[in-house]
């Protein structure tokens, strides 16, 4: 008896193992299941009617998103949006004292929630709201005025990578404390700084600087002293200056980098705290746009690129984010974006393990191009307008370091505040993963001895474009064509774009050869309305908001007036009678007696 109980002890034992093993398994692949299910993904789109140019973002510390650009164009006003965890805009502002270029911009959120933002030549420290707590210029030695790349947040305050000679000098590093005040600062004669990354493991700093001739890494210490500085030579040449990022390893022992030189290379590499390489990756040259970031595992880097893929026979860039282990094999790639211009600006990897890109979109904006930032799982999967990408194995490449002369050091002081005026500003935060209706628009430029139109699609949430030319050629459906008119005269040009949520139709006047008359939009005007449009010539116009005589003409598709007349009321009904007319597609254009444009559109007679 007593073997059978130790035998039945022993299988009453086994069957609870065997059950809770299954216990543990389900909960694991439901934890699993859960997390998965928590990493958020969306697509969202910001912007005003201008173009928002990015150029920064960061992770904050409620899990939302801090996004900076400039909105005007590249020398336009400072352009920051908050968001939730989830993309959705919680706030924004607008700073007009900010020039804000391409290189040398970023943003910080220091650990009581406020934000430090790098201008070329400011500095702007503001409240977790965005608005102002104090903005500051410095200058060096001689008055040589410094500019800023990056900040990071240290022990009390914060360390600014920057440059002499508002970007055209050398390299230079201050320590501020949290009101501004320069506490040491180095320069080093290395180039011009690209990006700065603090190491967790030996609490230096490491730079990034680029000049015509070569692009170089400097450490420097806590304190200020710069310990070495290495050029970087790819199959041994010296890489010369065009873009780089730099970041921080997973456990603080390594520093890796990317960059585009000069010879069109596409390089990552890792190196140690001494400057040693440890490995290195390679992309194809095609690439126009590079940056990167590390994920959680050691083993996995996720990348976001710029492609110059062709689509519908034009060349246009295109968001591409794949992942790849350290030597260069691929566990998943994908473009993300619509048909136009797409490009990222950075990476990060989230609270939640998934995957954040911060770009530029013109297929989702308000106006020329707007801020575009996605969010995926740690699938890569972010929920809408996405297609798998070809990637092959990337390549290792020769990377080698050279040293060069030490940093030096360098007075910097305080130029002072500067008056930073800070707005709220009126934008508008789409969701694109939500099917939105197209809107047309295009703009007009001569070409070749004054007879060919070069075309410009402006439109926005389109998937399909079709062009009439208004001279009885064939038509076109590339994006941006170019069309040769062989007489003179005024041509209807008519765009008409589409989405799977509708589409939408834009008309021009095109005038040859007489280059004063331009173009004139005739999309429809809320002032004016024609019933029964189509007909079988008996027109009725209905004119609102106008307080003096207007005249109609009314062209054919040869750009040839059949029609014109003097309207009776200023406001209300007047009929036009173009029964005489054949059957087809008229426009017309009602102006005022001053000349200016009342209302136009398109008028179809039927049989």
């Amino acid at each position: 008896m007593q073997l059978k109980g130790v035998t039945l002890s022993v299988l009453l034992g086994t069957m609870i193992n065997n059950d809770m093993k299954k216990v543990i398994v389900s909960i694991i692949c439901i934890l699993g299941s859960l997390f998965s299910f928590s990493q958020k993904t969306f697509q969202h789109s910001y912007g005003t009617k201008s173009d928002e140019v990015p150029m920064a973002f960061i992770q904050t510390a409620d899990k939302g998103y801090a996004l900076l650009g400039s909105t005007g164009g590249s020398s336009g006003y400072g352009y920051l949006v908050k968001t939730d965890s989830l993309g959705n805009k919680l706030w924004s502002k607008e700073y007009d004292v900010l020039n804000f270029a391409i290189t040398g911009v970023s943003i910080i959120q220091t650990k009581d929630k406020h934000y430090i933002i790098c201008d070329q030549d400011n500095l702007i420290k503001t409240d977790s709201l965005g608005n102002l707590i104090w903005e500051n210029s410095y200058y060096g030695s001689g008055s040589i005025e410094q500019t800023f790349a990056k900040a990071i947040e240290v022990s009390g305050g914060y360390v600014i990578v920057g440059s002499t000679s508002s970007g055209n000098g050398d390299a230079s590093i201050m320590k501020i404390d949290t009101s501004g005040n320069v506490i040491w600062a180095s320069e080093s004669p290395e180039g011009f700084p690209q990006d700065m990354a603090l190491s967790k493991y030996d609490s230096c700093f490491y730079l990034i600087t680029a000049s015509d001739s070569n692009m170089n890494i400097i450490k420097v210490s806590k304190s200020g002293e710069g310990i070495w500085s290495k050029s970087i030579y790819i199959n041994g040449i010296p890489s010369s200056y065009d873009d780089a990022q730099i970041n921080e390893s997973w456990d603080g022992k390594k520093i890796a980098l990317s960059l585009t030189n000069g010879m069109g290379q596409n390089v990552w590499f890792s190196f140690d705290t001494s400057g040693t390489v440890i490995n290195t990756l390679s992309y194809p040259t095609t690439v126009s746009y590079f940056s990167w970031a590390f994920c959680s595992n050691p083993k996995y880097i996720f990348f976001t690129i710029g492609t110059n893929d062709t689509i519908s026979g034009t060349q246009y860039n295109h968001i591409a984010l794949f992942k790849t282990d350290t030597i260069g094999n691929i566990a998943w790639s994908y473009r993300i974006g619509g048909i136009k211009d797409d490009y990222p600006i950075g990476v990060l990897q989230a609270t939640d393990v998934g995957i954040a890109i911060f770009g530029s979109t013109q297929n989702f904006s308000e106006g020329l191009s707007d801020f575009y930032f996605i969010k995926s799982d740690s699938l890569g999967n972010s929920g809408c307008n996405q297609t798998t990408f070809s990637v092959n194995t990337l390549t290792t490449v020769h990377v080698s370091l050279h040293q060069n002369n030490d940093s030096s050091g360098y007075i910097v002081e305080n130029k002072g505040e500067q008056t930073c005026n800070v707005a709220s500003i009126n934008d508008t935060n789409f969701n694109d993963c939500i099917c939105h209706s197209p809107i047309a628009d295009f703009n007009f430029s001569y070409g070749a001895n004054d007879t060919q139109g070069v075309f410009f699609d402006n439109s926005t949430w389109v998937t399909h474009w079709y062009w009439s030319f208004g001279d009885g050629t064939l038509d076109s459906t590339d994006i941006s064509p170019v069309h040769q008119y062989k007489d003179t005269g005024a041509y209807n040009v008519c765009l008409t774009v589409k989405n799977s949520c509708g589409l939408d139709s834009s008309c021009q006047i095109i005038h040859y050869p007489n280059l004063t008359l331009g173009i004139e939009t005739v999309s429809t005007n809320t002032a004016v309305n024609v019933f029964p449009n189509p007909s079988t010539g008996l027109f009725t116009l209905n004119i609102k908001g106008v307080n003096e005589k207007t005249t109609v003409h009314v062209y054919n598709m040869l750009g040839e007036e059949v029609y014109a007349e003097t309207l009776r009321q200023a406001q209300g009904d007047n009929t036009i009678d173009l029964t005489n007319q054949p059957a087809g597609i008229y426009l017309y254009r009602i102006t005022s007696e001053k000349g200016e444009l009342v209302g136009s559109g398109k008028l179809v007679i039927i049989n």
